[in-house]
């Protein structure tokens, strides 16, 4: 939905929903958005500038606290087993949004998971 109001509004393309029009697609996609927070959840991905703290075996998880702001934390471990099963123990958290196991070097982390780590203030701005 969201690559579709972005192609509508400044590109003036239509490619998906054709059967909405771009208001009702944009509703839509305000329902979305009250429901998963998708673009609260971008702005504390932006929060995490500390690359050098990646390693080999990392853990992502993204977190709330009790007035509903997201933050991500980033753990590091010596080894996957390690990794694994504390990705396991967060995502039984109830503070816990997302905690996904990650490992490779940090350079192609970084790339791997370019919404994590690159500033998504465009892509914001886009959509508001």
């Amino acid at each position: 939905m969201a690559s579709e109001i972005i192609a509508r509004r400044h590109e003036n393309l239509r490619r998906a929903f054709l059967d909405l029009s771009d208001a009702a697609l944009e509703s839509r996609f305000q329902e979305s958005e009250s429901r998963l927070h998708i673009l609260q959840r971008l702005g504390a991905m932006r929060q995490f500038d500390v690359y050098n703290k990646l390693k080999t075996h990392n853990v992502l998880n993204i977190v709330t606290d009790g007035a509903g702001n997201y933050s991500l934390k980033v753990e590091v471990f010596r080894n996957a087993q390690e990794a694994i099963k504390r990705s396991i123990e967060l995502e039984d958290s109830p503070e816990s949004i997302n905690a996904v196991y990650v490992t490779g070097e940090p350079t192609q982390l970084r790339s791997a998971y370019r919404n994590y780590f690159n500033d998504p203030v465009d892509f914001v701005n886009l959509l508001q």
